[in-house]
């Protein structure tokens, strides 16, 4: 019993410390705290995390988004799923920049444009029914755009789900105003303080 409550007091105070550490780093490296609603960035991200962000100017010609930069962004409005989630703003993780391809092969999983070689090590656990066509099919990614993807790889409407929904999946640069430099796991913390479990998110949204 005192092991229980001294590792919950441990961990009430490294979150507390934490989160004093991040909010000084937002306040003196002009950074901003964006709060994670959703789960479609487990295990990266959980529901309630707290992120640190720097802002992006796409109109700026220093902006250079990589492959694999979590990025908050406006939701494309051609993105029609879940149409009662009112969150503008989501968070993901690039996994293509153009001028690129892509493919998406038949079992919904994500390639290099080679068709060889999966984009990133989560595309192994992908299980979409919806995309699982047997047909791969190419995705060309031009200058001024990107794919962007969920880490909670089989429950995110990103990219993928749109072209599986025959919606566009590119997602323009302008569309993206933060990129990701840390993160406090908040969300994290109280479910294992509480012992609750991640609910899944239907909308594969994070704000």
């Amino acid at each position: 019993m005192r092991r229980t409550v001294r590792g919950i007091v441990t961990g009430i105070v490294v979150f507390l410390l934490s989160v004093v550490l991040v909010v000084g780093i937002s306040l003196f490296a002009s950074m901003k705290l964006v709060r994670v609603s959703g789960n479609s960035m487990n295990p990266t991200y959980s529901d309630g995390d707290l992120l640190v962000t720097t802002d992006v100017d796409p109109k700026s010609d220093d902006v250079e988004l990589r492959k694999g930069d979590a990025v908050v962004l406006v939701k494309p409005d051609s993105w029609t799923l879940n149409h009662e989630d009112k969150r503008p703003d989501i968070v993901k993780r690039i996994v293509a920049v153009g001028p690129s391809t892509v493919e998406l092969d038949g079992d919904g999983r994500l390639r290099e444009g080679d068709g060889v070689k999966l984009i990133d090590s989560r595309e192994d656990e992908v299980d979409l029914p919806e995309c699982r066509t047997g047909v791969s099919k190419t995705i060309d990614v031009p200058r001024g755009y990107v794919l962007i993807r969920g880490d909670n790889v089989n429950n995110s409407y990103d990219s993928r789900w749109a072209w599986c929904n025959g919606e566009d999946p590119l997602v323009p640069v302008s569309l993206i105003f933060k990129t990701v430099e840390h993160s406090v796991p908040l969300g994290s913390l109280i479910g294992r303080l509480t012992g609750s479990n991640n609910k899944s998110d239907s909308s594969g949204s994070s704000k």
